[in-house]
């Protein structure tokens, strides 16, 4: 087999990179439909999941299901927001945080609510989201873990 060298500029090299290498998918929340998804997101070694599996590992441990669901629901909100963390000090940024109500019948997700200058002291800083669309994802797609933390 015979080589051949061809010489081109660095612009050209630019573009011939360009061209051979995979572009990264933006990454799209919805794609977070389970807890083992948010888990594999964030990475095993992020502290919210190490925090999670020490409630979830040791035997004999007893720890109320509303923790453990509480513990849940901040891993599957930051695999969900990503880098993203509420402010609550600046009034300039939004915060999101899904609204629940009880029937008779049950538990349902009923919409999100825009949380400007506060947090409601029963949904807390830690489970805010940057968007009404995320807070209304996780909210359908989460609700029987909110169900378990509210209830």
């Amino acid at each position: 087999m015979k080589k051949i060298t061809i010489e081109v500029t660095e612009e050209q090299h630019k573009k011939i990179l360009a061209l051979i290498t995979p572009k990264e998918e933006p990454f799209d929340f919805r794609s977070i439909t389970s807890l083992e998804k948010a888990c594999k997101r964030l990475g095993y070694n992020h502290p919210l999941v190490k925090e999670l599996n020490s409630l979830l590992l040791p035997e004999g441990v007893n720890v109320s299901d509303d923790i453990i669901a509480y513990m849940q629901l901040k891993v599957i909100r930051q695999a969900i927001v990503g880098d993203w963390n509420a402010d609550l000090k600046n009034t300039d940024q939004h915060k999101w945080g899904p609204w629940f109500k009880v029937f008779p019948s049950g538990f349902r997700f009923a919409d999100s609510c825009y949380l400007y200058d506060f947090t409601y002291s029963r949904l807390g800083s830690h489970l805010c989201f940057e968007t009404k669309g995320q807070s209304n994802f996780a909210g359908k797609q989460f609700e029987s873990y909110y169900k378990r933390f509210l209830m």
